[in-house]
C-alpha cells in the first residue's frame, strides 16, 4: 500500500487534494480485492443513515464494517466520527475504521477514541502500517455478502379498493 502511494505521488506531484483522495480510496479498495475481501460497496450510502456516504462498506446484516479514508486528518476525522455515530445508531454492532496517510495525527485520534471523545470510530489506522495489513487480513477471514432488498413492511393486510391478503 505504502509503496503504491509513494509511486503515485512521485509520478503526479501536482495532483489536487480530491484526486489524491480518490486514488487513495482506489488503492485501499485494491488491497481489499487482492486479499479476497469481497463483496464490498464503494462510495455507498446506507438505508436509514442520513446524509452519509461511506468510502467502503463491507456488508454483514448484523455487523457491517465501514472503512473511511482520509489522506490527511487535521480536523477531518470529525466527519468520519459523525458518520460513524449515525451508522451505529442504526447498526449498533457496526465497526468503523478510519484509514489515513497522516501518521502524525494518528496518536491524537486514537487517544480521543480511547477517552470516549470520539465514539463513532473503532480505530484510526495508518495505511502503510502492519496494523493496516492486520486489519485487511482479519477482514479476509470474515464472510461478507451483498445486501438483501429492504422490505419495510414485514406483515399486514393490504387494503385497496379490493381487499387482498398479503
Amino acid at each position: 500500500m505504502g509503496e503504491a502511494w509513494r509511486r503515485f505521488q512521485l509520478e503526479n506531484p501536482g495532483s489536487s487534494v480530491s484526486i489524491n483522495g480518490r486514488i487513495f480510496e482506489y488503492l485501499v479498495a485494491e488491497c481489499l480485492a487482492q486479499m479476497g475481501v469481497t463483496p464490498f460497496y464503494f462510495q455507498a450510502s446506507m438505508w436509514l443513515v442520513s446524509n452519509s456516504d461511506f468510502d467502503v462498506v463491507l456488508y454483514d446484516r448484523k455487523s457491517p464494517v465501514v472503512l473511511s479514508m482520509k489522506t490527511s486528518l487535521r480536523e477531518r476525522y470529525k466527519q468520519a466520527d459523525l458518520e460513524g455515530r449515525q451508522l451505529k445508531w442504526v447498526y449498533s454492532r457496526a465497526k468503523v475504521y478510519l484509514i489515513t496517510l497522516s501518521e502524525g495525527e494518528i496518536p491524537r485520534v486514537k487517544q480521543k477514541i480511547a477517552d470516549g471523545d470520539v465514539n463513532g470510530l473503532d480505530d484510526c489506522i495508518l495505511a502503510s502500517s502492519q496494523e493496516f495489513s492486520d486489519l485487511i487480513e482479519g477482514l479476509s477471514s470474515r464472510q461478507f455478502s451483498l445486501a438483501e432488498p429492504i422490505e419495510p413492511i414485514e406483515r399486514g393486510q393490504v387494503v385497496t379498493t379490493q381487499q387482498q391478503a398479503v
